[in-house]
């Protein structure tokens, strides 16, 4: 069983323009970026552009570099930039920002085999919802955007993995090799076709829209989860995509008021859009990493319901992250 936690707090101004993270520290390199370049190594970054973003792509390929994606949230270019190229950047009058393009992990599901076929579902009141008479509530014609390591075809999902697009540069294809996308589409919207109904999803009728973002390792760059996130806000009348979900977490601790993911997540809420992140599994006082320590996002926790349907014995699991964030939620 999972349980919910939802904060509260101000919203930021994303687009049109430089968002409120570029310039909401004084100094202009991310405080990450300055300890890579300190070591003499290059870092991955997110140059966020003041003015004209076309005029910053142009100057970054006049110095040779050729790997450069847009991140149109952040209103900047992800790339890899050497130290030299950090301070001449920091210097150029058109740039707003440069921040680090954090590594982002998924989030694994504690497997305990014992739990197999558990009562979950009930535990949830999703049964509940899909006997709810003439209006069952099974997910059907909803769209959920899956932003992680893919998914692979799979008998619980049919005809349901309505797209598939991946963004992450170091990738090729929308299929899992990593095997958590699969699995978290399966918590997600898996009908029991391949289990005689054993194993069902919370929403066994909704369409997975399958944005691929990690690698086979489970590592994927901030710009590319932000993409994604874009790409679902812009497709979400299409496909009717009413949620998007976020199992995974920043590798850097900061406040969401500058996180670049944070203020990715916040757009789609925005738009309209219901985000659900993971809390992750780090235990106590580790609720420090986005998008889990946003407010307007929903962030899931996990509790142990003992096997049993009664709500009276569930507990909190030891490994589920929980705790303030560092804006006090």
């Amino acid at each position: 069983m999972v349980a919910v936690v939802v904060g509260g707090g101000l919203a930021m101004a994303i687009l049109p323009g430089v968002p409120a993270w570029a310039g909401s520290q004084p100094e202009r390199v991310d405080r990450q970026v300055v300890r890579a370049i300190s070591q003499g190594q290059p870092v991955r970054v997110i140059i966020v552009a003041r003015g004209d973003l076309n005029r910053l792509d142009a100057d970054l390929h006049r110095t040779g570099i050729k790997h450069i994606e847009r991140v149109p949230i952040g209103h900047g270019l992800a790339t890899e930039l050497t130290p030299a190229m950090v301070q001449h950047f920091s210097h150029d009058p058109n740039v707003a920002r440069i921040v680090y393009d954090a590594p982002v992990r998924l989030i694994d599901a504690a497997f305990d085999p014992a739990l197999l076929a558990s009562p979950y579902p009930a535990v949830v009141d999703a049964v509940a919802a899909w006997s709810n008479g003439l209006h069952p509530v099974t997910g059907r014609g909803i769209g959920v955007a899956v932003i992680d390591s893919g998914v692979t075809s799979h008998p619980d999902l049919t005809d349901r993995v309505t797209i598939n697009k991946d963004f992450n540069p170091a990738v090729s294809g929308t299929e899992d090799t990593y095997g958590h996308g699969t699995a978290v589409a399966g918590i997600i919207a898996g009908d029991g076709s391949a289990s005689g109904g054993r194993y069902i999803g919370i929403a066994p009728r909704a369409n997975v829209i399958n944005l691929r973002v990690n690698d086979g390792s489970g590592a994927a760059p901030t710009s590319a989860i932000m993409n994604a996130i874009l790409w679902a806000v812009l497709h979400a009348d299409t496909y009717n995509i009413r949620v998007i979900n976020l199992s995974l977490l920043t590798t850097v601790a900061e406040s969401y008021r500058t996180s670049p993911i944070d203020a990715a997540v916040e757009y789609a809420w925005l738009k309209g859009i219901v985000v659900v992140v993971a809390a992750g599994n780090h235990g106590p006082n580790s609720a420090l990493y986005a998008p889990a320590n946003d407010p307007y996002v929903i962030t899931v926790g996990a509790s142990d319901d003992h096997g049993t349907v009664a709500s009276a014995d569930d507990t909190l699991a030891g490994f589920s992250s929980y705790g303030r964030t560092q804006d006090g939620f």
